[in-house]
């Protein structure tokens, strides 16, 4: 599978236009796709906002999946009055944070 797309407004006898071509990817790893869905709510209503968020890309999931692709989806739920619990901090982990750069973030995000 090959798709066409244009990367502007022009069209193809205007000056600047160009045809991109997407590939999909070729190989297992290339297919891997991690979502992170950042989302703010009141410190005793985490879990429920987490669920919520879940449910709402469910159907992408599935679609990717039915696609051949491998998504990981996470949700990082922060409190509205900067509460960071600790699953934020094994959130950033599963995308390689750790260490001071981690604990930069999680103060930035406080």
């Amino acid at each position: 599978m090959v798709l066409r797309y244009q990367n502007s407004h022009l069209h193809p006898e205007e000056e600047g236009y160009q045809e991109l071509v997407y590939k999909p990817p070729a190989t297992v790893s290339q297919k891997k796709i991690k979502i992170l869905e950042v989302c703010y709510t009141s410190l005793v209503n985490i879990e429920g906002r987490e669920t919520e968020k879940t449910n709402k890309y469910a159907p992408l999931l599935e679609r990717l999946i039915n696609a051949g692709y491998t998504p990981e989806m996470y949700v990082m739920a922060l409190g509205t009055s900067g509460e960071i619990t600790a699953a934020t901090a094994a959130t950033l982990g599963k995308f390689g944070m750790k260490g001071a750069p981690l604990d930069t973030l999680i103060q930035a995000l406080h």
